[in-house]
């Protein structure tokens, strides 16, 4: 199932994203389809998923990729694996 960090990224809450970021939620969690909430977030969200990783000096890759590239860059990569 989903979080409720991906409900709020799905529903593009920015206020609730934020709220259970700084609350310490888990956001490499991944639901029963193996994405994380930043993969459900629409580019509004995505932006606050960017300010709390600067904001906390976050490197994991997981998150970074997520949140920096788009979902049609992710989805080429994909392929780009399959393909090798």
């Amino acid at each position: 199932g989903n979080s409720a960090l991906h409900l709020a990224a799905w529903f593009s809450s920015e206020e609730m994203v934020e709220l259970l970021l700084e609350a310490g939620c888990d956001y490499l969690v991944q639901n029963h389809q193996e994405m994380m909430a930043s993969d459900l977030a629409h580019r509004r969200i995505l932006r606050v998923f960017r300010r709390f990783a600067r904001k906390h000096s976050i490197i994991d890759p997981l998150l970074l990729d997520s949140i920096y590239l788009t979902r049609h860059q992710r989805e080429d990569e994909d392929v780009n694996e399959d393909e090798n």
